[in-house]
C-alpha cells in the first residue's frame, strides 16, 4: 500500500509537469495557481500518509508517541528556515498579484513539512536510516532545493525556473525510483 500511495503521488506530480511543460508555461499570461500547481500540491499530502503508514509500519507502539513532538520540533526548524530565506525574496515580489507569491510559497513550504514529517517518522524508528529512507530523505532534500530555486528564480519576475530547479526535480525523482528498487 505505501509504494502504490508513492506511486500515486508521482503520477500526480508527472500530471502537473506534463500540464506545464506542454500547455501552460506557453501561455501569455499562465494563470497562478494553475491547474498543473493542483496536481503537483496534491502529491505532497498524498507522500505524507505514505511517509506516516512507512514509519507506522516499522515501529514499536510505545515509540509512536514521540512523533507529535519531534514533528512539532521539526515543524518549526522548517517554518523558521522558509521564514528566514525563502518568504523575504517573494515578499519583496509581492507588487505582482499575491496568489502568485502566495502559491510560489506553497511549495517550500510543504516540502519542509513533508521534509519534517520524514524526520518525525524517522526518530520514531529510532533513526535507522536504510538505504530507502535516505532515498526518500534525499529526495525530500533535492525536491526543497528545487523549490526554493524556483520561488527565488520567479520572485525576480522570471515566469520560469532555470535547469537548477529541473535538475533538483530530476534527482529527487531518481533517488525516490531507487528506494522503491531497494524495497
Amino acid at each position: 500500500m505505501i509504494w502504490v500511495l508513492v506511486a500515486v503521488a508521482f503520477s500526480s506530480y508527472a500530471v502537473g509537469a506534463i500540464l506545464w511543460n506542454c500547455w501552460l508555461q506557453y501561455l501569455k499570461n499562465p494563470p497562478t495557481p494553475s491547474l498543473a500547481d493542483l496536481f503537483w500540491l496534491a502529491a505532497y499530502p498524498v507522500l505524507a500518509v505514505a511517509l506516516l503508514l512507512w514509519a507506522r509500519r516499522s515501529t514499536r507502539r510505545q515509540a509512536r508517541g514521540r512523533i507529535v513532538v519531534d514533528g512539532v520540533l521539526s515543524a518549526a526548524a522548517a517554518a523558521a528556515v522558509c521564514a528566514a530565506f525563502i518568504a523575504p525574496p517573494l515578499i519583496r515580489a509581492a507588487q505582482r498579484d499575491h496568489t502568485a507569491v502566495v502559491t510560489d510559497l506553497m511549495y517550500p513550504v510543504a516540502d519542509m513539512l513533508t521534509g519534517a514529517l520524514a524526520f518525525a517518522a524517522l526518530s520514531v524508528r529510532g533513526w535507522r536510516l536504510d538505504r530507502c529512507w535516505a532515498m526518500m530523505t534525499g529526495m525530500l532534500g533535492l525536491w526543497l532545493l528545487g523549490d526554493c530555486a524556483w520561488a527565488i528564480e520567479v520572485s525576480g519576475n522570471a515566469s520560469t525556473g532555470d535547469s537548477t530547479s529541473t535538475v533538483c526535480y530530476l534527482l529527487g525523482c531518481t533517488l525516490a525510483a531507487i528506494a522503491a528498487w531497494q524495497s
